[in-house]
């Protein structure tokens, strides 16, 4: 989840708040473009897959695939929401593209 945009350019540089359920694994493809143009039928756009392992609380963000010049310089800001029935618990990651893995839960 992101900001609300009055139009497609406005500030791309916000945090993506990710609410993961605790209780089973899950895997995620995050796509993203850049917003304007027809590139992506071009191939000019962005894949993170993000995994959760949930017997651990480790979540993976994979190695960015990107194809196109991206406004965020490499750096992504991630809120990380873990919602369980007992309670939820929060994490921010800032991102540079590169393979992370985050445990959540200690």
């Amino acid at each position: 989840m992101g900001e609300i945009k009055q139009y497609m350019d406005e500030n791309r540089s916000e945090s993506i708040t990710l609410n993961i359920y605790a209780g089973r694994d899950g895997c995620f493809r995050l796509y993203d473009d850049d917003g304007n143009s027809y590139g992506y039928e071009n191939g000019q756009y962005s894949i993170i897959i993000l995994k959760w392992d949930d017997a651990n609380s480790i979540l993976t963000i994979d190695r960015e695939k990107i194809n196109y010049n991206s406004s965020l310089d490499g750096k992504r800001i991630f809120k990380i929401r873990i919602i369980s029935n007992q309670n939820i618990i929060e994490r921010t990651c800032v991102y540079d593209g590169n393979e992370i893995s985050i445990k959540v839960i200690e």
